[in-house]
């Protein structure tokens, strides 16, 4: 773990002293990154400290202009501002440690292109506000409203730091001018794009099925069995390919639960996450074909786990180890499972360093070089897949030897590899055209004809909505997902106004039978006014605790803003927000009530009614909350409280003129007894 770091600036210092200070610590104190970082390149390699998961690729940190595609890709950033933002990087990292520096890094580009702009020079000791308002116009003409918000967050951060430390030379206050997009509506063509395009079409699944039936190769094996296990459970795919040999788990009796132990990568706690029933089947064939497909792979890891230092030789090829010299035939054979043509052999020499001799007019290598060679090939991190959790390359599931997924290169006998996220996404997500899918290679289509392209998030967002709309609630929604709040749920909540509609529809019969059944009208052109008599919920829309059916075309809602006392009001158990709001009401409910029992006892007009509100209102909001909290009361339904005092705008006006008329006189037979006695 890398040393923190805090900059402490000198206030006798200006703002260009205080940054020669900034960068001359974060250059020769931090840690961050790792002490042997050359801070003065203009590429940082920050794979082995970054740690990200489900891929092989390297990350890198390039420090180069926001520039187009079109401008050189050897221009780097210029000083004084190119030094600034490595320390920057490395500063940030040391107190707020992120895995997407990337957007840290873009926010930086964007800076320096605008205080190129200006052409007053790249000091960044002379950034304004209105220098930080360009930076986020060009960040909203260059990447989507979502990526937006986030960039511009790491430019007031960029700001907020340079403030902290004195770097500015005229400090002032700056914030973003970009709010964060809200995906609350659920109508309209916006809801239902950004619902297409979250969720898997029902053409890629059926491909996906039926590929899963004959996949025979290495590549198709993995790539099928990740999908079946993706559309078994809410999973990332980096968790998928981080999957022990041993993490199923399944119950003494026969039709009992089966799960998989799981590592959320987001903040959730290691957990058994079980899958759904149906798919249960067909996940224990794809971890079956896995642990076949991985074996010789783990057998490998094994053997370098015991012999660090010494290649792997099968037994019929162990006898190469006495041999000081080794001809290309015996290289080809010692190094891939099938022996490709001669001539890979002098090229997998030059391309990985290892010397070649002629020895009686043919090529020969080292056999010490070429055992050197190949351990320099074992992956980052052996034998630790991934550390954190203590998966090692010999304890996963998805591990293949090198080159196994390859369409054309050989595959070794000598090396191995994890599978990686990429091998995944260009198999299903490619749009590249030179790339085969795997939906191309097996020749299915889309029924408009264009090509299937299907992201593995995508599988994720789908199981979580329908969770949504089978009853689960937020709770065990997150729980089954791997997330740490509940909060996040939102983002893959793609329920429409329409499939609420339709679960009050198909709960209201079983619940209200009284109320009638309900019919489906396929067609949506005019009918008759008897048939559209005969629908019990015609509309519905939310609100802050449940529900609402009333239908507007027929009259305003005669209770606005107290749905506690309507009968068209509907809450559904399981739903983890409305239930904490209605929590809510009820605190807030019992303080007003207390707060008008003491304006009673001090005289004050009218708080005797407010007494009557408060308390009613009170006994309906605890009445559903004990219906909510029943046992008995099974997770999704629907619940409508009865006998609700509807108001009524007639009986109202009724109550108001009676009030206001005068009080009617004396009958006359009272009035000669008042004469006489006058």
């Amino acid at each position: 773990m890398a040393d923190l770091l805090h900059f402490s600036p000198r206030r006798a210092l200006d703002a260009k002293a205080n940054l020669l200070q900034f960068v001359h610590s974060c250059r020769q104190r931090s840690t961050v990154f790792g002490l042997d970082l050359d801070f003065d390149s203009d590429v940082w390699d920050i794979s082995k400290h970054l740690g990200l998961k489900g891929t092989r690729r390297a990350t890198r940190l390039h420090f180069k202009p926001w520039r187009e595609p079109r401008a050189s890709a050897s221009t780097f950033m210029e000083e004084p501002f190119k030094s600034f933002a490595k320390a920057y990087l490395r500063y940030q990292q040391g107190l707020r440690p992120s895995r997407s520096i990337e957007s840290r890094l873009i926010a930086l580009r964007a800076v320096y292109e605008v205080l190129g702009e200006g052409g007053e020079g790249l000091d960044p000791t002379g950034l304004l506000p209105l220098h930080f308002d360009r930076s986020a116009q060009l960040i909203r003409e260059r990447v989507k409203a979502t990526s937006a918000y986030q960039y511009c967050v790491q430019l007031e951060l960029i700001y907020e730091t340079m403030v902290e430390c004195r770097l500015l030379s005229h400090p002032q206050t700056w914030r973003s001018p970009i709010q964060r997009v809200e995906d609350a509506s659920r109508i309209g063509p916006t809801f239902e794009d950004r619902r297409i395009s979250r969720l898997p079409s029902s053409d890629a699944l059926a491909a996906l099925a039926a590929i899963f039936q004959v996949a025979k190769e290495p590549a198709d094996v993995v790539v099928t069995a990740a999908v079946a296990i993706m559309c078994s459970a809410p999973e990332r795919v980096n968790e998928v390919l981080r999957l022990a040999v041993h993490s199923e788990v399944e119950g003494a009796a026969p039709d009992a639960a089966y799960g998989l132990r799981w590592y959320p990568s987001k903040g959730g706690s290691p957990q058994v996450k079980w899958l759904i029933r149906a798919m249960s089947a067909v996940v224990r064939i794809a971890i079956a074909r896995l642990k076949k497909l991985s074996a010789p792979a783990r057998v490998l890891a094994r053997w370098y786990e015991a012999h660090p230092s010494q290649i792997y030789l099968p037994t019929g090829l162990a006898y190469l180890r006495a041999q000081e010299m080794l001809s290309m035939g015996e290289l080809l054979e010692l190094l891939f499972e099938v022996t490709p043509d001669r001539t890979v052999a002098s090229v997998w020499c030059k391309t990985h360093k290892v010397p070649t001799t002629l020895i009686r007019g043919r090529l020969h290598a080292r056999f010490q070089d070429v055992e050197a060679a190949v351990l320099r090939m074992l992956p980052r991190g052996f034998p630790y897949l991934h550390r954190g959790h203590g998966l090692r390359f010999s304890e996963a599931l998805f591990i293949v030897r090198k080159s196994e997924l390859h369409d054309s290169r050989a595959t070794y006998r000598c090396m191995f590899m994890a599978v990686g996220q990429e091998d995944i996404y260009k198999r299903i997500s490619s749009h590249e055209p030179s790339r085969v899918s795997i939906f191309d290679k097996f020749g299915y289509r889309a029924r408009d004809g264009s090509a299937i392209v299907v992201r593995t998030h995508q599988f994720r967002h789908f199981l979580n909505m329908q969770a949504q709309l089978g009853g689960m609630s937020q709770l065990d929604i997150a729980a089954w997902s791997g997330r740490a709040r509940v909060s996040e749920n939102k983002a893959y909540d793609h329920v429409s106004n329409q499939d609420v509609l339709q679960m009050l529809r198909d709960a209201l019969p079983a619940q209200a039978p009284a109320a009638g059944g309900v019919t489906r009208i396929e067609s949506r052109s005019l009918i008759q006014r008897a048939e559209f008599a005969k629908l019990k919920v015609r509309t519905a829309h939310t609100t802050d605790i449940g529900y609402c059916a009333h239908d507007f075309s027929m009259l305003p809602c005669m209770a606005h803003q107290d749905c506690l006392n309507c009968d068209e009001h509907f809450c559904r158990k399981g739903d983890a927000d409305k239930e904490a709001r209605l929590r809510a009401r009820v605190d807030e409910t019992r303080l007003l009530l207390q707060r008008a029992e003491e304006a009673l006892n001090g005289g004050l007009a009218g708080a005797d009614r407010w007494i009557a509100r408060q308390l009613k209102d009170l006994e309906r909001a605890e009445e559903l909350i004990r219906i909510l909290q029943d046992p008995r009361t099974s997770q999704g339904a629907f619940i409508r409280l009865s006998k609700a005092p509807m108001p009524s705008r007639l009986v109202a006006a009724v109550q108001e003129r009676q009030r206001m008329l005068p009080a009617p006189p004396k009958s006359t037979a009272d009035q000669p007894q008042r004469r006489k006695r006058a």
